[in-house]
C-alpha cells in the first residue's frame, strides 16, 4: 500500500466526527486528487443520511487509526480519541 489519507466531516459546534471517509492508494496507482476525495466523503455522508450543509472538512494527519472513534478537539483542531465502553465484559447475576 502507498498511502491511506483520511477526511472527517464534523460538526463545528461541538466537534463530532459524523462520517470519516478513508482512501487508500496502492503501490502502482495514482493518488487521487483531495478535492475528489473530500466530494466523495460528502457524497457518501449524504447516502447515509447525514445532513452535510453545516459540517466541517478536516483532513486527518497520517497517524490516525481508521478503526478508532474521535472527535475533533475545536481549539486546535486536533482528532481526539473517543474512550468506547467495553460491551465484553460479562456482568455476574
Amino acid at each position: 500500500m502507498k498511502s491511506i489519507r483520511s477526511i472527517a466531516l464534523y460538526d463545528p459546534r461541538d466537534g463530532t466526527i459524523f462520517h470519516m471517509h478513508h482512501v487508500m492508494t496502492m503501490e502502482g496507482c495514482n493518488p487521487r486528487s483531495l478535492t475528489d476525495i473530500e466530494n466523495d466523503a460528502i457524497s457518501f455522508a449524504q447516502k447515509l443520511g447525514h445532513r452535510t450543509d453545516n459540517m466541517k472538512i478536516l483532513h486527518a494527519p497520517d497517524n490516525v487509526n481508521p478503526f478508532t472513534k474521535y472527535r475533533i478537539d475545536l481549539s486546535t483542531l486536533q482528532f481526539v480519541e473517543v474512550a468506547v465502553p467495553n460491551w465484553t465484559k460479562i456482568v455476574d447475576t
